[in-house]
């Protein structure tokens, strides 16, 4: 008789080379979807260069939810990722030396969009919200690095993101300055 892994919680489990399996339970829904499309929905920028020096300093602010629809037989789950990079030059804290500092900001909103014949849970919309922001992280990242060259600025190269294996949460990579 085969064992199970011991489960760790909600939809973790550890394998038996004590390797953690993020979305364990729901498995089976995230093998039944296929990704439809990848778009990007609204962006809105804004640039503001004081004494010639750029913003350096960037903040990214990263937010993922879905909306499930029936169409037909096939349930649609569009997850809706939204991403604002707010960067500013140094020096800031207080409000007069906020309003000498250079700032730009991009907002942008993509939708990746799948189909599933299953129906999902609570759990596994957690899941696939998160896969989704996955999914659409090297397109945000191209979109973010064109357009912040486009606007003049260095181009700015967001970081990779991995998901956190025992939180199931998206967490940035250190960038370097170096190459």
């Amino acid at each position: 008789m085969k064992k199970k892994p011991a489960k760790t919680d909600k939809g973790t489990r550890k394998q038996k080379s004590g390797q953690i399996v993020p979305f364990a339970a729901s498995v089976p829904f995230l093998n039944s979807v296929h990704l439809r499309f990848i778009r990007l929905v609204e962006s809105q920028t804004k640039i503001d260069v004081k004494d010639g020096k750029l913003p350096t300093e960037i903040k990214i602010d990263l937010k993922a939810g879905h909306a499930l629809r029936q169409d037909g037989e096939l349930r649609v789950v569009g997850v809706h990722v939204q991403l604002m990079i707010d960067g500013q030059t140094p020096g800031g804290g207080d409000a007069d030396a906020d309003a000498q500092c250079s700032r730009m900001t991009i907002s942008a909103h993509f939708e990746c969009q799948y189909g599933t014949a299953m129906t999902p849970n609570d759990d596994d919309l957690r899941a696939l919200d998160t896969i989704g922001t996955m999914a659409v992280w090297p397109v945000a990242r191209d979109f973010v690095l064109s357009l912040s060259a486009r606007m003049g600025m260095v181009p700015t190269l967001l970081p990779s993101v991995y998901v956190d294996k025992e939180t199931r949460q998206i967490r940035f990579n250190q960038v370097s300055d170096s190459p």
